[in-house]
């Protein structure tokens, strides 16, 4: 069965040299792509764009591009200028392994939107039931586990993943702000409330991290323990390595029968899991307000 895949490019950089010089070849490489593995009708819109890079504090990955899906059902790919200007080092690896890893994500989203047993969009910031939030966060973690799945198994001897001693140290700076977090949550200010904004978005970063951490553990078999472990460290290394074994058996269940009538309920399994892991345990919890779910930081007694 042929499927009908549309893409239309636009350059909104100011590298319009650098764009039009690559411009055809990134359309190809996409169109390929699409009709190679795209089982479904798609409008996809590609833009060229100077994007702020953005750091993981985990392992200072920076962001060079983004997809998501326009008002009118079309997808869109936001690629950055820094993936062109590398073409002629790297010969267009970092364009091609960003262009195929955001296209995996489009591929998820599509399925996961028109699942027919449970109709939910991910995308939507503010969800109106619990549960639906709860697939959203599980959703979050496993759109990067499948997107980095295909990215590091098409792109073998790729090892752009985190170290598990990067995940130990990050995981202890995050222990260590939540309790200096702790002793301001007196203050009702906006000081405060950016502090908390910000912890929640460490947790996001390193939960983004674990999910790569995992797939490059199934895919590029990398090793757990690549550091001697510290006596001092024992106890923070057998919390992540249990955080690891959960996500991972939960992400693999996920991998059967992927958008088929469980698909839901193993979303909300991941979901549940990182919550009470990374934000309940630490008294950072999902409440209504105002319709909407959010996430509210409280004082532990």
């Amino acid at each position: 069965m042929k499927f009908n895949h549309k893409i239309t490019f636009e350059n909104e950089s100011s590298k319009n040299e650098l764009v039009e010089k690559y411009r055809d070849d990134l359309i190809e490489y996409i169109k390929d792509l699409l009709d190679g593995s795209f089982d479904f009708d798609i409008k996809l819109h590609v833009t060229i764009r100077d994007i702020e890079i953005k750091t993981n504090f985990v392992n200072n990955e920076t962001d060079s591009g983004y997809a998501t899906m326009n008002k009118d059902g079309s997808f869109l790919i936001v690629l950055g200028t820094e993936s062109l200007e590398r073409i002629p080092y790297d010969e267009g690896l970092d364009a091609a392994i960003s262009i195929f890893h955001e296209l995996g994500h489009i591929y998820d989203l599509h399925h996961v939107l028109n699942n027919k047993y449970y109709k939910i969009n991910p995308l939507i910031t503010r969800q109106k039931y619990m549960d639906d939030y709860i697939i959203q966060q599980g959703w979050t973690f496993w759109t990067e586990f499948f997107a980095y799945y295909f990215t590091f198994d098409k792109y073998k001897g790729l090892h752009d993943y985190p170290t598990f001693h990067q995940l130990l140290v990050s995981y202890k700076k995050l222990i260590k702000n939540y309790n200096k977090l702790q002793t301001k949550l007196t203050e009702n200010t906006k000081e405060v409330k950016d502090l908390v904004e910000q912890h929640i978005n460490k947790i996001k970063q390193f939960t983004y991290a674990l999910a790569k951490y995992i797939t490059g553990s199934i895919v590029g078999k990398q090793r757990y323990y690549s550091v001697k472990v510290n006596p001092k460290n024992k106890k923070f290394v057998i919390e992540i390595d249990k955080i690891l074994n959960r996500l991972t058996k939960l992400a693999l269940k996920l991998t059967i029968n992927t958008y088929g009538k469980g698909m839901a309920r193993k979303l909300w399994n991941i979901g549940d899991y990182i919550l009470r892991t990374f934000y309940v345990k630490y008294n950072i919890i999902p409440i209504k307000r105002n319709g909407y779910i959010v996430l509210a930081c409280y004082k532990k007694d």
